[in-house]
This record gives structure tokens, sequence and C-alpha cells, in this order.
């Protein structure tokens, strides 16, 4: 049996050996105009018929590099509208910077930007209505991407090890989210999934390593194996369904808080997989206010560590960036204060670590932004004086 690690390496090689044999034309000799190359009255193999006065854009002698503008329409002895960029067209292009897709392409072939490792920019229009598999797979530098509201599926790694994602957003026309096509995004941190997608492929967020929030709609109800599978910073998953659904072991590989709607908490709590989570009946408020009260409660011991710095500092941002409607609903802010008060003082104090709660145990606690040293049923302030 195929283990996750190695369908993950799997999806490697494949990629670097179909991509490998992609230099030979399928369509006859390219045409160079104007730096670019174009399969002119290319064959469509999908429809199986040529398409005449129509041109895609396609690989060549020489790789595409810089800040690339692709045409509407180019001349060569008449006028043909651009409409497609090939399979393979721009394939590990390292010093290829951005791409301008015009709004005359519909479809983007099979790993056509694959491997471009310096690409950090692609406009893409919405007269896109297809993308093929892995069509922007181990794009590293590539920091975000407007999918077009045109799209309906999201296919087979279509964003694999784009490492520079930290956001994405899903529009409401996607219906399926496929094998593998965000797996090893690790800079990711927030996926909201819509409201029309009904299925979720195999590791589709597979070793999203930063994911922190997860927002599941009412509509998803097909989920494949090990879809959140190696995400391991992943603290908050909303399910906004009022049934749970059948989902397979592996799913998560980590259990933080699940929110449900308010009544559905029992259901949950008997259902495989999502019972290994805390379950909350919150589900009805905002999810940046979910998310942030999740940021503060996972920022636990404060301690003299980038790690426990970098918790606090990303619950504080969480909250300044919601609305003041917004922060007044988030229940735990004077946790937030307290640890900030409490990291504050490692540097005079000395003193590695405090918890930022209340305690009658033996330990050192932050109360009303001071530390306090408990010892047997006794408090101390930070110079050993008896309260």
């Amino acid at each position: 049996m195929m283990t996750k690690s190695m369908k993950f390496l799997m999806l490697m090689l494949t990629l670097v050996v179909s991509v490998a044999g992609h230099a030979q034309k399928v369509n006859g000799e390219q045409t160079e105009i104007n730096g670019l190359y174009y399969n002119l009255d290319y064959f469509d193999f999908k429809k199986n018929s040529r398409i005449f006065g129509e041109a895609e854009v396609t690989d060549g002698e020489k790789k595409y590099s810089g800040d690339v503008v692709i045409p509407a329409t180019v001349t060569y002895g008449k006028d043909y509208k651009v409409a497609r960029i090939s399979m393979y067209a721009f394939y590990s292009c390292p010093d290829l910077n951005s791409v301008t897709i015009p709004n005359s392409v519909t479809s983007i072939g099979h790993g056509a930007f694959s491997g471009c490792w310096n690409l950090t920019s692609v406009t893409v229009p919405n007269s896109i209505t297809n993308i093929e598999e892995a069509a922007f797979s181990l794009c590293t530098s590539l920091t975000s991407i407007t999918i077009p509201n045109t799209i309906t599926s999201i296919e087979k790694a279509t964003f694999f090890a784009c490492q520079g994602f930290k956001s994405i957003t899903i529009p409401n026309s996607v219906t399926s989210i496929k094998m593998q096509a965000f797996s090893a995004c690790s800079a990711l941190t927030s996926v909201t999934i819509p409201n029309s997608v009904t299925s979720l492929g195999e590791m589709a967020f597979d070793c999203c390593s930063g994911l922190k929030f997860v927002s599941i709609p009412e509509s998803l109800t097909d989920f494949d194996e090990n879809v959140f599978d190696r995400c391991d910073s992943l603290i908050t998953v909303v399910n906004l369904s009022k049934t749970p659904q059948n989902i397979p072991d592996g799913t998560f590989s980590k259990y933080g808080t699940l929110h449900v709607l308010p009544g559905c908490k029992a259901a949950y709590e008997a259902a495989d997989v999502w019972k290994n989570f805390t379950i909350v009946e919150d589900a009805n408020q905002p999810a940046e206010v979910i998310a942030v009260n999740d940021l503060i409660a996972a920022i636990g011991k404060v301690e003299n560590t980038e790690e426990s710095k970098a918790k606090i500092t990303a619950a504080r941002s969480a909250y300044d960036a919601l609305t003041k409607e917004q922060q007044a609903l988030v229940k735990n802010f004077n946790a937030l204060v307290d640890a900030e008060n409490a990291y504050k003082q490692f540097e005079t104090t000395g003193i590695a670590s405090v918890e930022t709660k209340d305690s009658n145990k033996d330990g050192k606690y932050i109360e009303n932004g001071n530390i306090v040293i408990v010892k047997n049923g006794k408090k101390y302030n930070i110079n050993g004086q008896a309260e």
C-alpha cells in the first residue's frame, strides 16, 4: 500500500518526468513574433480539431525572462487571436518575473508555468475558463494569484508547492478542489472554502505547514483521504455544516478547536474523527473573531523564546486587523494583554516563563499585568515580598 509520503514523492517525480519530455513539439513548427513563440492555427486535442484563426503561446528555442506581456492578437500574414497558453509554454523559466495575460486567452495548459521559481506576479483575466493540472506548480516565489470566477474546478497539483502563498481566495464558482491542488503551500495561513465546493480531493491541502485557520462550508460533503494531513500549525477549524461529514481517518493530523453551529456539538462529539477536536458552539460568530480567540488561546505559557514572541505577535496582528465591532466580540483580549506585558518583563526580570491565568498552584503567573510568584499557597511579587 502506498503511503502518503510515497504519494507526495510520486507527484514530484511525475511533475519532473512529464515536463522533462515537453520539448517534443505537438503542433509542428513554432513561429516567433516579437520575442514570443506561437502555434498558429493550433490543434486542440480535446476538441480533436484544428482551430483556424487562433494562436496559442508555446515554448521555443529561448527561455522567457523578465516581464512578459502577452498580446491579444498577433499578425503573421494575417491576424490571429491569442486564445490559449499551451502546455509547458513557460515551464522552468528561472528568469521570468511576471506575466500579463490578455482577455483573449481562455485556457492555460498543463504545467504552463511549472517550475518558474522567480515568478512573482501573474495577471489572470476573467476570460480564463480552464486552468489545467500543475499549471502553477513549483512557482515558489508567487505570493498570490487571483483565481477568476469563471473557474469551476481547481485541478490536480495546480498550485502544488507555491510556497510563497500566504492567503488564497477561492471564488464561488469553484465546485471541486482536486488532488494536491494546494499541497505543500507552506506559507499559507488561512483558507476559507466557499459554499459552492462539494468535494476535496486527496491531500488537497496536505503539508501546508503554516496553515492555522480553515473554514468548511455546508456544501462540502465529500472528503478524500489526508486532505489536511501534515498541517501541523492548524489551530482553528470552522465547520458550518449542521450534520457532521463522514470523513476518513487521517483527514487531519492535528486536532485543535472545532467551531460548530449552536445545537450541533453533540452530533460532532459522536462523530468519528470530529470527536477528536475540542468542540465549541460558536460558528455563528464572524470567522475573523473566532480565529483571533483561538490565536490568543494558543499562546499558552508565555516563555522568553522566539516561538512565544511569534504567537503573541500573530495574535496581536490578527486582533488589530479586526473592525472595532469585531474586536468587541473577542472574549479573551485581556489574556493577550497579559501575555504582552509578561513578555516585556522578561528582559528585566530574567524569569523564563509565566502562565497567563490566575492559579493557586506553585508557579509564576501574570495578574493585572504583573508577575506573581505562588509558593506553598502564598503569593509573592517579583522582589520576593509576600502580598
